[in-house]
This record gives C-alpha cells, structure tokens and sequence, in this order.
C-alpha cells in the first residue's frame, strides 16, 4: 500500500484506509443515486448522505423500537464520519462516529446477539476515541461468536493503536487466520501478522514493543508512484468489506 521510498505511514494512516473493516456497513456505490459517487461528486454525495441520515432519524423519533432504522441510522453515521475525516475534516468526522456508536447502541439494546452491529460500533467507538467502550465490545463480539473474522482483525488494530500491545495483537490476529477468513481478509491479516512481528523483533531486549520504528520496507506497497487518492482507499474498504 506504500512506495518504497516513502515514509512508512503508521497503523493509524492503515486503519483509516481500510475504515477498520466494517460488519454491516459500506459503501454501497451501486446503490447511489447518478452523480452521489464520493470520489466523483463529493459535495453531492454528502448532501446525499445528510439526507438519508435525517430521514433515518425521523423514522426512529416516530418509531423508537425500529431495530432496522438504528442499525441503518448507525451506518449513515459511520459512513458520514469516515468521508469526512478522509477528506480532512476530522472533528466533524468523529462527532458522527460518536452518533454512530448511539444508534448502534439503541440497535444491540433491542438485539444484543447481533455480534456485526457490536463490531461496527466498537470500530466507531474507536474513531471516536471512547477506547474502554471499543475494547469491552470488540472483546464481547469474539466471545459471542468466534468464528466473527472482522472482530479479531479490528480488536488487533485497537491493540497496537490503543495500548500499543503489540505481542497480543500479533496473537489475535495469528487466530483470526485460523477463522476461514477471505482471501482478502487473509492476505491483510498476513501483512499485519508480518507488521507486529516486525516491530516485537526490532525491540531490544526489556524495552517495550509499541516504542520501536522498525523497518517495514515492502510492507504496503503502491505500485510506481500512484498517490493513495479518496478513490483508493474506498475500493481497497469495498473489496475488505465483500
């Protein structure tokens, strides 16, 4: 995903280009109207996206007990707050990641069992910055279902991101390919496995992993000098998320 010869940008930078890797949520391009394309016609795909939110959240004032209409409300929130914080406007982002982990915690109130909606809203509740809140959940989804992929590879992001705990990390993630993941999913977590193993081994000894900067020469590769656009990173999210 990076040049060679470019700075390794970190995790963070990672995460945010595959959006964590939503359970429920996407964006669904097929699905928009001509011309709501966000890396065609960004302004309109916002208003778009504006729309949709309020419609939802008019449909769950008149209906509070509407479980598809929060999760749905949860998803415009999430997908509001990841195109604005990929085109720089991280504040506004995070307020709608933080309206995002509301509605989805309305949805789990009403069916606690839905292990994709817990995962999307610790992933939002992580953008958000409500780390006890992310972790508590991402752990609770892996228990409930452990054969969820995208919980593991999430929570193992929030590790080294969070607590910057590699080693455990690296654990969940050598799991999680245990789990029948998709070839997409499987060569991510390929190269994260190969990123937290790096950065354990370039420690010396007694110092702690998350300090170290190791060499992740190859690692996230573009090919030539192609730029990392907005259009990039929502087909690389799109094809994680299939």
């Amino acid at each position: 995903m990076f040049n060679k010869n470019r700075t390794f940008v970190t995790v963070t930078a990672i995460i945010l280009a595959i959006g964590l890797i939503g359970s429920t949520m996407a964006f669904t391009l097929f699905s928009l109207p001509i011309g709501s394309d966000p890396t065609i016609n960004p302004e309109v795909y916002e208003e778009s996206l504006r729309q949709d939110i309020a419609i939802m959240e008019a449909e769950v004032e008149n209906d509070p007990d509407y479980l598809p209409g929060w999760v749905a409300l949860g998803n415009y929130r999430y997908d509001m707050g990841r195109f604005l914080s990929l085109n720089g406007n991280l504040e506004e982002g995070e307020d709608f990641y933080r309206q995002a982990v509301e509605a989805y915690s309305k949805a789990l109130e009403m069916d606690p069992d839905d292990t994709n909606v817990r995962v999307d809203m610790a992933t939002a509740a992580f953008y958000s910055g409500i780390s006890d809140l992310a972790e508590e959940n991402f752990q609770i989804a892996m228990e409930k279902d452990p054969q969820h992929v995208i919980a593991p590879l999430n929570y193992g992001i929030f590790l080294i991101e969070v607590r910057q705990d590699y080693e455990k990390a690296r654990d969940v993630w050598t799991k999680a390919q245990s789990l029948n993941p998709t070839k997409e999913q499987a060569d991510f977590l390929k190269e994260l496995v190969a990123f937290a193993t790096s950065v354990i081994e370039s420690a010396p000894p007694g110092a702690p992993a998350g300090l170290q900067s190791p060499d992740l020469t190859g690692l996230f590769e573009l090919e030539g000098e192609e730029e990392i656009t907005l259009e990039a990173l929502l087909e690389l999210d799109d094809t994680q998320q299939e």
